[in-house]
């Protein structure tokens, strides 16, 4: 089997050249090298990372206190646009410190899982095999 040769000019020869270096420097490890950085600073980040922001960007914050115990754990509620984003612990809260418990943390996914009941069943008196769902109320809380 022959194969084809492909004899470069130049011009050609030496736009792949540049074309190789421009995608050679884009990746962090020659960066670092060529700048004799330790790979710790922004040298280490791709455009990509670069780009790349917090969920909670933009968002606003409430305080609240986490409602699963009587501890009193203080939470940070991100939200944006009426919708959710996050929900951690609050480093300022003096019982926690930050920290929540595995049913604090789970506060999020609690709220927001695709299978979560939004109805109540309720089944009729003691020995009455009747049963109707009911929705839930409303739990809209007013923050400060």
């Amino acid at each position: 089997m022959k194969f084809l040769k492909l004899e470069l000019s130049a011009q050609a020869k030496s736009v792949e050249m540049t074309r190789m270096l421009e995608l050679l420097s884009k990746w962090p490890l020659l960066r670092q090298i060529r700048e004799r950085k330790d790979g710790t600073g922004l040298e280490s980040m791709s455009n990509k990372t670069r780009a790349m922001h917090a969920r909670i960007d933009g968002a606003k914050v409430a305080r609240s206190i986490c409602p699963y115990c009587g501890v009193g754990c203080g939470q940070l509620i991100y939200h944006k646009d009426g919708k959710l984003i996050s929900i951690e612990g609050d480093p300022e809260s003096p019982i926690s410190q930050g920290n929540l418990c595995p049913k604090g943390a789970a506060s999020y996914q609690l709220l927001t899982h695709s299978q979560r009941q939004a109805h109540l069943h309720q089944t009729g008196e003691r020995g009455n095999n009747q049963s109707h769902d009911c929705d839930l109320p409303s739990r809209r809380r007013h923050t400060r």
